[in-house]
């Protein structure tokens, strides 16, 4: 075995004459290399208190990193070796200055791109490093567990607020297995407690657990938890499973954000690079509390699942609510869907959703309770929001979605308590069409609707009714 070990490293990088400096200190490196068998041997890093500065403002800090890697040769006649690596990283608080990191990054790319001109050989034949690798290590497996993470990015300007991400916990999982009778590539990632703030950094919560149930105005995104499992065998089967659950968006907030970059130049890009005929497709997703804001409207969804193969759709929704944003600078509780009841725009208790890919039917059902109350702000909203964002990235698939309407076939059912109707001025004057069975079928250039009777209702009070 062969051990190493420093205390108190001290790593500094001086420019402008003395004038800046970054400095790596890291309180102890311990690494140990141990032979544990006649066919396996282990290595360890642990790095503890480590702190990264620029000049006089702090970059980053991490309390500890673990990793461990084991190599072991295969009980077979091959006898290939296997990577086993078992990383672990904790208490990590990164501050991004954009102008001073970038310095430090064009100044290493220099110097390597430097060395890399002046070591050129022609005659050298390039071989793929990811093919050696795979012939001489068949399976890799690694893993990361990760807690109390912060990341803030330091505008270049003190008009923008600093924006900070923070994670309260992470593991990572990654197998691949090149053994020619069983392939396996698989993926896992789980996240807990993953928020944003764009505001005063002295003002974010101290619990980031307590916006589960309430929405603050600087909170753009967040997410208790989020499940995430991909897994490729034998280059047939592709599944995806993922979970997702007290999830919040401000989109108002992504909306400024995206308007900086060009979308048309992204989704118009090719994707004809992966055949999807050569494997089948399996997509399962699960999400719980969904709740979208803009400055005009919160969209909460209780629960969803979509489960999704190369032959069909199906989905269901319980607890869909639409409403007015009624206090955008206060704290906003994450209500259920059908808590949401003050002027709300939209509310569907079940909905279903069947999408066959192959003989293009789709089927679409709304159950128990069905409350459409179209408003002109929504009307206006809608179009605003359409406009800011939806436009630019439909733009690129509009043209090819309506050519294809020709043969899809769309069965829309609504049964319970329905209510449609408009809100007709700003004196709370309703009018609303009430039944509890209605059909609509739509097919090429064809629509047909069915219901048993039909009554209106004017400010609660029956007009008439039709049967």
């Amino acid at each position: 075995s062969a051990t190493f070990k420093s205390d108190n490293t001290l790593v500094k990088l001086v420019r402008e004459s003395g004038q800046k400096a970054l400095a790596i200190i890291i309180n102890t490196i311990e690494a140990d290399l141990t032979k544990t068998s006649c066919s396996e041997f282990e290595t360890r890093l642990i790095v503890s208190n480590m702190t990264v500065n620029d000049t006089n403002s702090m970059v980053s800090t991490i309390s500890r990193v673990n990793l461990i890697a084991k190599f072991e040769r295969e009980k077979s006649i091959q006898q290939r070796l296997q990577l086993f690596v078992v990383s672990e990283l904790s208490s990590c608080h990164i501050i991004y200055n954009d102008e001073e990191i970038n310095y430090w990054i064009e100044l290493v790319n220099n110097i390597y791109d430097g060395n890399n001109e002046s070591s050129v050989n022609l005659n050298k034949q390039n071989i793929p490093i990811s093919n050696t690798f795979m012939k001489d290590l068949p399976k890799f497996s690694a893993s990361l567990d990760i807690n109390d993470i912060t990341f803030s990015v330091k505008p270049i300007t003190n008009v923008q607020p600093m924006v900070t991400y923070g994670l309260s916990h992470a593991k990572i999982g990654y197998v691949l297995n090149s053994d020619p009778l069983f392939r396996e590539m698989s993926f896992e990632l789980l996240l807990e407690t993953f928020w944003c703030w764009n505001g005063n950094r002295e003002l974010r919560p101290s619990n980031p657990n307590s916006l589960k149930k309430y929405h603050q105005k600087h909170v753009p995104l967040f997410t208790s938890m989020l499940f995430l499992k991909c897994r490729h065998m034998n280059l047939s089967e592709f599944r995806i499973h993922c979970v997702m659950d007290g999830i919040q968006i401000s989109l108002d907030y992504f909306v400024r954000l995206f308007n900086q970059y060009d979308l048309k130049a992204y989704s118009g890009s090719k994707t004809s690079g992966l055949n999807s005929n050569l494997f089948s497709k399996s997509i399962q997703i699960n999400i719980s509390s969904v709740n979208l804001f803009t400055s005009d409207l919160m969209l909460r969804v209780d629960s969803a699942t979509v489960d999704s193969n190369s032959s069909k759709l199906t989905s269901s929704i319980n607890g869909l609510a639409l409403s007015p944003m009624y206090a955008p600078s206060a704290t906003l509780s994450c209500l259920r869907a059908a808590e949401l009841i003050q002027n709300r725009i939209v509310y569907f208790s079940v909905v279903r959703l069947n999408l066959n890919h192959d003989s293009h039917e789709n089927t679409i059902s709304l159950t128990e309770e069905v409350f459409i109350q179209w408003n002109p702000s929504f009307h206006l909203t809608v179009i605003d929001l359409y406009e800011e964002f939806l436009s630019k990235l439909m733009s690129k698939t509009t043209n090819n979605a309506v050519e294809s309407l020709s043969s899809v076939s769309v069965n829309v059912k609504l049964e319970g308590k329905i209510s449609i109707g408009a809100l007709l001025s700003n004196a709370d004057n309703i009018m609303a069409f009430e039944t509890e069975l209605l059909t609509l079928t739509i097919q090429a250039n064809k629509m047909c609707t069915k219901c048993d009777f039909l009554s209106l209702y004017f400010d609660h009070n029956l007009i008439m009714t039709l049967e």
